[in-house]
């Protein structure tokens, strides 16, 4: 297992018989501390959470002001900048990033083929997937439904 100076994986799934692992970094926003309304109860935020389709909107929604690590940060700055409060202020983006260069996995990587994935819950709504490649966001997020 590898060790903690690089932080802990959420999840690591070896498929032996493909010679492929799967890294997932998850994080999960709650509703309450989402900026759609100040005025709009959990189910109406849950309502417009639904009905978003387009991922930079959803990359662009902000955190409430009562949101005590990333008040009025944009979900998108977040996860490749980090919270602007705290005393760890390592982004998503990078904890996925060093977890992926840690020796662990670069000894895993000489005989398998190692994805990894950061995962979003937004609000119980959406979740938002993010491939990484030697410390690198592919491509763009995707929403999956």
């Amino acid at each position: 297992m590898p060790q903690r100076t690089h932080g802990r994986i959420d999840m690591l799934i070896q498929v032996p018989l493909k010679k492929r692992i799967v890294l997932i970094e998850w994080k999960a926003i709650q509703i309450d501390f989402l900026d759609v309304g100040t005025s709009l109860g959990c189910k109406e935020k849950a309502e417009h959470l639904s009905g978003l389709v387009d991922v930079n909107e959803i990359l662009e929604l902000k955190f409430s002001q009562y949101d005590r690590w990333r008040p009025g940060q944009t979900i998108r700055n977040w996860i490749t900048n980090g919270p602007i409060n705290g005393e760890r202020n390592v982004s998503p983006r990078k904890q996925l990033a060093e977890y992926l260069a840690s020796p662990e996995i670069t000894i895993l990587k000489e005989e398998n083929e190692v994805v990894a994935f950061l995962v979003i819950i937004i609000g119980s709504r959406q979740v938002l997937l993010w491939q990484m490649e030697d410390g690198k966001f592919q491509k763009k997020p995707e929403l999956a439904f």
